[in-house]
């Protein structure tokens, strides 16, 4: 077993990062809210089945994968009680704060959003897409007044209101989607001087969030952007031809921005960084170089994930069954000489290291209890319908890059939860 020393401490900490106390007091506030969803949530479903004359076993049969994503809650607690660090398992750390009482949170978000009609689960979107739109105003004006309203200076605009920059890209990921598909969905008015008001106002909006998404180049949301679209285009023109001139203005509005129409383009940077990079690695590969060199340039690649990557993997290995508990793979990257890390960010790996292979097992099947009924009812679906239950499914590449803390996990939760609605 680990032992902390004075520098593990001061990583696992909130003195290394002062905004965490202000953000765990806010979260402790929201853990209530959750409990209080689950109620509500709960007795919503006391009366309905009631109403309907239906027992829960007969519900829960027709709702396999919340029972799976039931089942894999009860199974993080089984691994916080194996978890030879109950504090922190219980609490998280002092920089996550993602232990057991976080994972009630996202019950709450879950138990809320699965609960959601059509008409409430636009008008999350429309927040949502709005507000993305607002982010990505500190993208075209990243010296100005509005900035510094943010409390950004010139060096840290590209992180939005965010930790780090590329928690903003996963919060593009989601965004994004989001602002094509009410593009692609929305009811105009008869009034041609108002219609035209409502399309130009769309229009700026998914500019805006196209452009912060070109400006931010965070590698895992270009692909899942790209995945989006694609997938978007082949919906459209195969099942859904009334929208197809709305989806060659996104697709012509999304090439623009990436070509030219941009405030700054660090996508290209990046890309040819990261051209540059793969070079090195076939170069490596063919034996020019030795098994450090792959390991480096695959570490430069991925933005050192790869290390962080087949470490997880071992800390999965090392307890298969319940895994190590939840937020408690920080110790062991900082004695592994990661300590600018404390998870593998992969989503699967995380699973694994943190609450055992069990769980990801039961997390993957109930991906394909809803996938599997996706697939089943597709064709009986609308377009807007079909965007908000598939895209949390295409912007997942996120996932396998990166686990990110604070607010984009907790609102990819949400929209997990609005994919089941309905």
């Amino acid at each position: 077993m680990y032992i902390f020393d004075s520098d593990a401490v001061s990583f696992l900490t909130s003195s290394t990062f002062p905004y965490s106390d202000h953000w765990y007091r806010l979260m402790s506030t929201v853990i209530i809210l959750s409990v209080l969803f689950i109620g509500y949530a709960a007795v919503q479903l006391y009366f309905s089945l009631h109403d309907a004359r239906q027992s829960l076993a007969a519900w829960l049969r027709r709702h396999k994968a919340v029972l799976f994503f039931g089942l894999l809650f009860g199974w993080a607690a089984v691994s916080f009680a194996f978890s030879s660090h109950h504090f922190r398992s219980f609490f998280g750390t002092g920089y996550r704060y993602d232990g057991l009482l976080t994972y009630l949170f996202y019950i709450g978000i879950f138990c809320m959003t699965i609960q959601m009609d059509k008409r409430q689960m636009r008008a999350v979107m429309e927040c949502f897409a709005a507000v993305g739109a607002v982010l990505g105003l500190i993208c075209v004006f990243p010296a100005s007044g509005f900035a510094r309203l943010f409390y950004l200076n010139e060096s840290g605009f590209k992180l939005s209101i965010f930790l780090q920059r590329t928690h903003f890209g996963y919060f593009l990921s989601l965004c994004v989607p989001v602002g094509v598909f009410l593009l692609l969905t929305d009811e105009y008015a008869a009034d041609a001087r108002r219609r035209g008001l409502q399309m130009a106002a769309r229009g700026v909006e998914c500019w805006l969030l196209f452009n912060a998404m070109v400006f931010n180049a965070t590698r895992a949301t270009i692909v899942a952007v790209v995945c989006m679209t694609a997938a978007a285009n082949i919906a459209v023109f195969l099942g859904y031809r009334e929208h197809a001139k709305r989806m060659l203005a996104v697709d012509a509005l999304l090439a623009a921005t990436v070509l030219f129409l941009n405030s700054g383009n660090n996508l290209f940077i990046r890309t040819q960084a990261s051209a540059a990079y793969m070079r090195e690695l076939r170069e490596a590969s063919l034996g020019f170089g030795g098994d450090d060199d792959v390991t480096s340039t695959m570490n430069r690649l991925t933005s050192s994930r790869y290390a962080m990557w087949t470490a997880g993997a071992r800390y999965a290995l090392q307890k298969p069954l319940f895994g190590w508990g939840p937020d408690n793979l920080g110790e062991l990257y900082f004695y592994d000489g990661m300590a600018y890390t404390d998870r593998p960010h992969n989503e699967l790996i995380q699973i694994a290291a943190s609450l055992g292979f069990p769980a990801l097992g039961l997390y993957l099947v109930g991906l394909f209890q809803w996938a599997k009924l996706f697939v089943q009812k597709w064709k009986q679906l609308g377009l807007f319908d079909l965007g908000g239950r598939w895209w949390p499914d295409v912007t997942w590449s996120t996932r396998f890059s990166a686990i990110p803390c604070f607010t984009p996990h907790r609102i990819f939760i949400c929209f997990w939860g609005l994919r089941i609605a309905g």
